[in-house]
């Protein structure tokens, strides 16, 4: 991924996109695009509707105006024209941008599901799913769908995540290196300070904590569940006025080992971040958990995906303005602690994250628009059981 990074930041042509008008700029020095082959095209949530191919003339240091067909579009995660260019049979570039589309409204008619209780779990039922959630630790313990099992743990809100190279620096500030000066954020914990039904919504009060330390995030939680298995999820979140940027900050979800194949809408098919997505293209994506594995020489963070619209994963569909996610088959505990590949042990799960933000991954001084040092976050996403084959 860091290589094809480097490759869209150096590649020759730069692109702009307005009111139906594509400009390209020509950053070779010696080289008319006359010389490439220069095509386009337009997809609507991940399909294609359209791709051109355009002579272009255009010498170097220079721009040129490309007029682009004006669609009209209905979508539910997005539209966007890749613009794509070709020498000597290889690609040598491609650029993205936003097309402007009707977006459709996302509309939920179903009444909110009958929630029960009992001194330990809250529960949701019907014909095609069985939730249960923990009231003492404030997630879900199971989700069945049409009969299938969905998870094999606990769902919890997370901060922490297995460091990368990069890292290194700020290790001391985020993990227990020694007793005085970390945020312990490699052995936190959850306390839930109360879990209640009001109104037939579920809300936890809860914080996240190292041992030893003081909470580095408050939160709140609400948890609506509708009576088509729909749950939609909010959080209200505040982080200690004097703690250091977080790693990350979402849920973690633990399914079943077979959980293997997902489709996304985000930034993909290589992992992306806040600050390093220009290689990769947003669009529809197939992938699986040995796919998204990235063989570092020292086992780290690997296979996130930037600005997720929508995850299908088991019988579990994940929908939001703008999401990170992340799928592994090792947990983040196994990936920190290896320091060699060859220490990395699988367990029986399949661990995905799904992520409000995860800090950018930089460099020893990564700038403060990528930094996850937001004070007060609120974040929201839904789960939709997938009904059928």
């Amino acid at each position: 991924a860091g290589t094809l990074e480097v490759k869209a930041a150096y590649q020759p042509i730069k692109t702009t996109y307005n009111d139906g008008v594509l400009r390209v700029f020509n950053h070779y020095n010696f080289t008319d695009l006359n010389e490439c082959e220069f095509s386009y095209k337009i997809e609507c949530d991940g399909a294609k509707i359209t791709e051109k191919s355009v002579k272009l003339s255009c010498e170097p240091g220079k721009f040129t105006d490309v007029e682009v067909d004006k669609l009209d579009l209905e979508c539910n995660f997005g539209a966007y024209i890749t613009v794509t260019l070709v020498k000597d049979g290889k690609t040598v570039a491609q650029t993205q941008h936003e097309y402007e589309v009707v977006k459709k409204e996302c509309l939920n008619n179903s009444l909110l599901a009958t929630l029960e209780e009992d001194e330990f779990n809250i529960y949701a039922n019907s014909e095609k799913f069985s939730y249960t959630f923990s009231k003492h630790y404030g997630g879900f313990t199971s989700i069945i769908v049409e009969g299938v099992q969905q998870l094999n743990g606990l769902t919890k809100i997370s901060v922490f995540k297995s460091l990368t190279d990069n890292e290194r620096g700020i290790r001391p500030l985020w993990v227990r290196v020694n007793g005085w000066q970390g945020e312990n954020l490699n052995a936190s914990f959850n306390k839930v300070y109360d879990c209640n039904i009001v109104d037939g919504v579920i809300i936890v009060n809860g914080s996240i904590a190292g041992v030893s330390r003081v909470p580095i995030v408050k939160f709140k939680v609400t948890y609506k569940i509708f009576a088509d298995g729909k749950i939609d999820v909010n959080v209200d979140a505040n982080v200690r006025e004097d703690a250091i940027r977080l790693p990350r900050f979402g849920f973690d979800f633990e399914l079943t080992k077979n959980t293997k194949d997902f489709t996304y809408f985000g930034f993909g098919p290589i992992e992306s971040y806040c600050d390093m997505n220009h290689g990769a293209l947003m669009g529809m994506y197939d992938s699986n958990v040995d796919k998204e594995y990235v063989e570092y020489v020292r086992p780290q963070d690997h296979g996130n995906h930037y600005n997720t619209k929508y995850l299908k994963i088991g019988k579990l569909c994940f929908t939001g303005d703008s999401f990170e996610f992340n799928v592994s088959k090792y947990s983040t505990h196994a990936l920190f602690n290896a320091w060699h590949t060859d220490e990395l042990i699988e367990d029986d799960k399949t661990h995905l994250r799904i992520d409000y933000k995860v800090s950018g991954i930089g460099s020893t001084m990564l700038l403060d628009k990528y930094k996850l040092a937001e004070k007060e976050i609120v974040f929201a996403f839904s789960v939709m059981p997938f009904i059928g084959d």
